[in-house]
Parts: C-alpha cells; structure tokens; sequence
C-alpha cells in the first residue's frame, strides 16, 4: 500500500501488480518530486511485441477520499515507443490492473476527467512543467478511481516495456476558480490509399456551449505532412489557429497555440490535414489520426468530438 501525500490531501491506493513489475523501469529516469507534490505512476507494464501497437488502461485500487484541485502538473513517458500517457479518474469503477483499451475513440467514450498528460494526446512534452492559467484548475472529484491510459507504437525488432509517471501540484479552490478539462477534435473516417494523388483529411466540431480554449495543438501521426486548426465563427469569420508542415515529432511534443480564446455556441473548430506524397499501404484511423488537442474550461468532463459528433 501507498500512501500518496499532496499539500491538503492524502490518497491512498496501490499500483496493481498484475502481470507487470512494480518499481521503476530500468533506464526510466524520473526526477524525485518537489516537496508536497504528490506522484502517481503505472507499474512496468507488460509487453508490447515487436512491430505492435497498444493503447494500454491502467486503473488503480481504491477511490479519491476527497476533491483534489490541480493547478499544474508534469508528465514522464519512458520514450521508446511512446504516443502519450494520460492521468484520468473515471465513474465507472474497474478491478486494478492493466488491459488493453479498445482504440482512443472507443477508450473515451467512457466518462472520463483529465489531470494530467504527455506526448500525442496532450499539448505538451514530457517532463514539460504545465501551470494553468491563474483561476483555472484541473478537478479530479472525490469518489473516482484513478486510471492511466499509454498508448505505444512498438516500430523495433524488439518486444517494448513501458511506463508513466506523474507529478501533481494541489491547492485548495477558491470561489471564483474556474474548472478545465482536455478537448479532442478529430475525425474517424480517415483513410489513405497509396494510388490516391492527394491524401487529405477533416475533423470538425460545432461547439454545443460558450467555452475558453488554452493550450491548443494539431495531432498527426508519421505519415503527416501539414497541419491547420481553424476557428469558424458562426457569423462566417475565421481565426487560424495552427497552420505549420508536420515533423513526426511533433506526435509527442506539439507545437501549440498558448492564448486563451473565447469560444461561442455555435462557433466551430475545424482540423484540416495533408500527408506524405508517398504511403506504401493503405491507413485509416487510429495508425494515421487527423486532430486538435487542447484545454477548455467552463467544463464538466472531457469533451471528446468526432465527425461533429459528441462521444
């Protein structure tokens, strides 16, 4: 048993074992946590054999004994083979372990709340120290369990062994702190066929309520090749707001658009994609992805959009 400490809040829960080793993966270099910073990780998770790809949930025993208010957080991935790893709670409670999740969009179709994260599927890098603007907290509620989504892409000749950590910063709330949470514009229709002369893709959403994005990104895989995220007002006007040529690398740490924006009921986000000239077999969805990420608040949970579709 682990007992966790924050500023104002002790959790109390154990890593499940499972399969996968407790302890910290070889090589995996986390720094300690400051004073008062509560760290949460997975075990070593299980193998993900040579040339596979896995989106892995880890959920741990036991419950939040009460409300834990984030106001900035860091995120470590073990890099061979990572896409992202994410700290949720979740209402549907699971027996601790580790399983195989089903694909992103079918993962979050569970209510879910994000505190944390890192690589393809969160606006930030690992490691990268993210402080939210001043009045606005992540809220994991008392009640909920504890659940870690990774996903890898195992492209050695080797079977991969990974893991997650997570270093959380408290505070007590105050009255007029405003709640956030993550956002996923994005498209489950994508397909590339290698004869096809111009490989393109669309997500869109039509926002349901008046929100405020911070901390917005696009989201590609390795075939991308060009990225725009654009702002339609419900007037006509547009904003853009990411509009660069892809690297691979930007999967796990994106380039983002820092500003806050006031976003209206009715107004929608569109994600266009281009990619690489040459594809040697036909992708569609999850291996290649069209996508905006970011940050949101005024929010209940996270807000997953696909085709126009809320999940």
């Amino acid at each position: 048993m682990r007992i966790l400490h924050s500023c104002y809040l002790s959790l109390i829960f154990t890593i499940p074992l499972m399969a996968d080793a407790p302890g910290r993966l070889p090589g995996f270099n986390v720094p300690a946590p400051d004073p008062g910073v509560l760290e949460i990780q997975t075990p070593i998770l299980g193998e993900v054999k040579a040339g596979k790809e896995a989106i892995l949930c880890t959920y741990l025993e036991g419950e939040l004994a009460d409300d834990l208010y984030i106001e900035s957080y860091g995120a470590f991935q073990s890099s061979v083979g990572a896409h992202h790893a994410v700290l949720y709670t979740v209402k549907k409670h699971r027996a601790p372990g580790t399983y195989e999740c089903g694909s992103i969009e079918e993962s979050m179709q569970e209510e879910t709340t994000f505190l944390a994260g890192t690589g393809g599927d969160s606006p930030t890098g690992p490691g990268t120290k993210v402080n939210l603007p001043a009045g606005v907290l992540f809220r994991a509620a008392k009640g909920q369990q504890i659940m870690i989504q990774t996903h890898w892409l195992n492209y050695t000749n080797q079977p991969l062994r990974g893991q997650a950590v997570f270093h959380i910063q408290s505070r007590k709330p105050e009255p007029s702190d405003k709640i956030a949470d993550f956002f996923f514009v994005s498209t489950s229709k994508l397909y590339l066929n290698p004869e096809d002369k111009h490989r393109e893709a669309q997500g869109r959403c039509t926002m349901r309520e008046d929100l405020t994005f911070f901390m917005t990104a696009g989201h590609m895989h390795e075939y991308g090749k060009h990225v725009k995220v654009t702002l339609k007002r419900k007037e006509g006007e547009t904003m853009t707001l990411i509009d660069h040529a892809w690297n691979p690398h930007f999967t796990a740490v994106p380039p983002a658009y820092l500003e806050q924006i006031q976003v209206r009921k009715g107004d929608e986000l569109i994600v266009d994609c281009t990619y690489k000239d040459k594809i040697d077999k036909p992708l569609s969805y999850p291996t290649e992805m069209c996508g905006a990420i970011g940050f949101f608040y005024p929010a209940r949970k996270t807000m997953v959009c696909f085709d126009d579709q809320m999940q």
